[in-house]
């Protein structure tokens, strides 16, 4: 879709510029977290895979650890590709539009979830899991 034939650019943005601004920085704050967080993980994976000695009970229990703290880093790793992708639409201006139907997401959508993707009723419809 060209910008010319785009409908983002003829619906009123939701947010305004210091809105905009304000959820850019708290976008980028987030992502400098989960940055952070993750190299804190792997400095302390590697700080502890050493297993000899252990007992079976201490064994499985850390395997479940292991298994959880992967769990853990997959949602950790879909947040970061939710809020480096959110930071590219305010960047090329698509930032508050449903990528479904292109209409505004509702204001108090994006100040709870900045990173939304969709508005309410594509969400709700299933868009996202698409």
């Amino acid at each position: 879709m060209t910008q010319a034939s785009d409908p983002r650019h003829d619906a009123p943005s939701p947010l305004s510029s210091d809105e905009l601004a304000s959820l850019r920085r708290e976008l980028e704050k987030e992502r400098d977290e989960l940055l952070e967080h993750a190299h804190v993980v792997d400095d302390d994976e590697n700080a502890s895979s050493a297993t000899h000695g252990q007992g079976e009970t201490e064994h499985t229990a850390n395997e479940i650890e292991r298994r959880v703290n992967a769990v853990l880093e997959a949602n950790a790793d879909h947040a970061l590709h939710e809020i480096v992708a959110a930071l590219a639409r305010t960047d090329d201006g698509t930032y508050g539009y449903c990528e479904t139907c292109a209409q505004p997401i509702m204001r108090e959508r994006l100040l709870a979830i900045p990173a939304a993707r969709f508005c309410v009723n594509c969400q709700q419809n299933g868009a996202a899991r698409r």
